[in-house]
């Protein structure tokens, strides 16, 4: 098909079909609508014929946002149909990574003993899981244990680090072998 014919059958869509196809299409990444395999198709089924008691206008609306007002006023409809809406997640960036503050805080909870960030910072030393503060390369992590936030220069904890060092410090032994540090009860 050719680009002035595609032109023409969009232009003869429905203003409201096109602004969906628009929007949709402008929510994705450019890498994507560029890239020689994307391709979007859509099949629009006109609906003919009268409409009746059987047809009904969906407005999807979270309860959570509705005013009081609004609740109270859908609460006394006649005739009204149930739609569950499943909360969507978003993609949130270093989703279960942990600061060093928050890795001694969840570190403390599974030993016998008081951690603070000094024994993570001896933690990842001795893992050997990032480089030192200053390197030339931030980046050259072990990932399975911490990664670098680049905008925020500093790095993140997974909760496979959290768990080995807890494993580490899980005896006084051990906790003097992996830290150098006598250990303080709770």
């Amino acid at each position: 098909m050719g680009q002035a014919q595609l032109r023409r059958l969009t232009n003869e869509l429905p203003k409201d079909t096109r602004d969906f196809i628009a929007r949709f299409e402008a929510d994705l990444d450019p890498s994507i609508t560029q890239d020689q395999r994307y391709e979007f198709r859509i099949t629009l089924v006109p609906k003919l014929g009268p409409k009746g008691e059987a047809d009904t206008a969906l407005t999807f609306v979270r309860e959570s946002e509705l005013t009081p007002e609004e609740k109270r006023t859908l609460e006394g409809l006649g005739k009204s149909g149930r739609v569950v809406v499943r909360e969507q997640t978003w993609p949130v960036a270093s989703a279960g990574l942990v600061k060093p503050a928050i890795a001694a805080k969840k570190i403390e909870e599974k030993v016998p003993f008081k951690i603070g960030v000094h024994h993570v910072v001896r933690a990842w030393k001795k893992l050997g899981c990032r480089p030192p503060h200053g390197s030339a390369h931030p980046e050259r992590t072990d990932e399975k244990y911490c990664v670098y936030d680049e905008p925020h220069k500093d790095y993140l904890f997974t909760s496979v680090f959290v768990d080995k060092v807890a494993r580490e410090m899980k005896t006084e032994s051990n906790f003097e072998d992996f830290t150098g540090l006598k250990p303080v009860s709770k």
